[in-house]
């Protein structure tokens, strides 16, 4: 019996491919909300499986639903607060 809820946050990480997380969103970007996403395999469990940059601030999320099936969102994206980036 599965009684956790899964859900996404979204960080950015510095483009040099190290580990270090420059932001992070205050809240979940992705939260299993529909039907689909709350019933399956592993039911209320969203993942993103890729991203496909549309644009400077736009990408289109691919990601798993409960483990049964695939969604997909666009995503438009701010700008880095001044405090996250590097000098």
């Amino acid at each position: 019996v599965y009684d956790e809820i899964v859900a996404v946050k979204d960080a950015k990480g510095d483009i040099a491919g190290t580990s270090e997380v420059l932001a992070r969103t205050a809240e979940p970007i992705l939260v299993p909300l529909t039907t689909d996403e709350q019933s399956g395999t592993v039911p209320n469990v969203v993942f993103p499986t890729a991203i496909d940059r549309r644009g400077e601030d736009v990408a289109d999320v691919y990601y798993g639903m409960a483990d049964a099936r695939i969604g997909a969102f666009r995503l438009t994206m701010g700008p880095l607060p001044r405090s996250a980036v590097r000098r």
